[in-house]
């Protein structure tokens, strides 16, 4: 038997502190996993993993220019 890889996506435009963005969704046959597709101007940013939308939004309003690159500031340096 063959298995899909992707058996449902769903889309829904969505804004980020007054940025376009995108939410989306597919059942994997390992379990649902999302993306959030943000437009930064200069930049496209896509978040991927297993989180709701929520916290796909809290995950965006994150990310932060730092000295004139993008970081995101939960994430540290090792």
């Amino acid at each position: 038997m063959k298995y899909p890889l992707v058996d449902y996506v769903s889309c829904k435009e969505i804004e980020v502190d007054g940025r376009q963005a995108y939410f989306l969704t597919c059942e994997r046959f390992c379990g649902p996993e999302s993306s959030l597709v943000l437009d930064g101007d200069d930049y496209i940013f896509e978040i991927i993993g297993y989180f709701n939308e929520e916290r796909a939004v809290e995950l965006a309003r994150s990310i932060v220019p730092y000295d004139g690159e993008i970081r995101n500031k939960e994430i540290t340096e090792v």
